[in-house]
């Protein structure tokens, strides 16, 4: 599924380049001694990019929380999950457009569960899940390094404006959110989606909402 949609934002069947952290094109000005201290801004999502895209080992993980695909599975196995399904939930959410047309009915059927239980896990709502579908439909031009970077800071700054001093704090949750499940850092590792500032604000407010219920 990400292979063919990372087939069709960048030309290929992986993105020509990954996250450029803003940190590896320009350095920093030196610090004003004499100026009053700024208020604190967040790493541009450079810390989101060491997070999903540096080392995945296991030990980078909350080690109470999920951090591989059996801890996410055994995550699902709850009685609400039972009593509201994902194929239902997400019955309305166009997954099949995503899928790789090369599957076998069978194949596309798996995988389209598979991403309906994903949001599921992420505690996303079906009409989220729909707005995240079309953003990626609205992206008609192949992703460049350098669109990769306007999205870093459209990101950072929406961020900053939204929670102030609190924008690392948020974006950290949202990394944290993200890593519990290694197929949606692929995902994100793929697509380069996990950039898009619309999908930095998403995950940031899925990352409080699973935090409340006790699961982050």
């Amino acid at each position: 599924m990400s292979d063919e949609i990372a087939a069709r934002l960048y030309g290929g069947p992986t993105p020509s380049a990954q996250l450029v952290p803003a940190s590896s094109t320009a350095s920093a000005p030196a610090p004003d001694t004499t100026s009053p201290p700024e208020a604190p801004q967040p790493k541009s999502l450079d810390d989101i990019a060491h997070g999903l895209y540096g080392p995945k080992s296991v030990d980078q993980a909350p080690v109470d929380k999920p951090a591989n695909r059996e801890a996410v599975l055994k995550m699902r196995d709850t009685p609400e999950r039972r009593m509201y399904p994902a194929e239902r939930t997400f019955a309305s959410v166009p997954v099949e457009a995503w899928l790789n047309p090369q599957l076998s009915p069978e194949e596309r059927a798996a995988a389209a569960r598979e991403m309906r239980e994903t949001y599921a896990d992420m505690s996303l709502r079906a009409d989220e899940a729909r707005d995240l579908h079309a953003v990626v439909d609205q992206i008609t031009e192949q992703v460049t390094p350098e669109t990769v970077q306007k999205w870093q800071g459209e990101a950072a700054n929406e961020a900053v404006q939204r929670y102030g001093a609190a924008a690392d704090e948020k974006l950290a949750l949202a990394v944290k959110l993200v890593r519990r499940d290694p197929s949606v850092v692929d995902f994100l590792e793929k697509t380069g989606l996990g950039n898009h500032p619309r999908f930095v604000s998403k995950f940031i407010e899925l990352a409080e909402r699973e935090r409340a219920k006790g699961r982050l």
